[in-house]
């Protein structure tokens, strides 16, 4: 059955293929295997990193497509 452990490693669904056939099945293997692995300590790991990602860029963003006035909202 998908999904379920069998001895100590969970036995996950096998998809057949070159991986462009069905989008739908490969997300869904990938989904499996994050959500088996993921422990509370990886999810904030993974929050803070998209967090400052996310910070530096709209900073970049910003820096870099100007307003029309030519001046940019970068104070510092």
């Amino acid at each position: 059955m998908a999904g379920t452990s069998g001895g100590s490693f969970p036995r996950y669904p096998e998809f057949w293929g070159k991986g462009d056939e069905d989008v739908e099945q490969h997300w869904y293997l990938c989904e499996a295997i994050w959500r088996s692995r993921a422990t509370p300590e990886a999810s904030k790991l993974v929050e803070f990193q998209t967090t400052l990602r996310g910070r530096a860029l709209r900073w970049y963003i910003q820096f870099v497509d100007p307003p029309a006035g030519g001046e940019t909202s970068y104070s510092g």
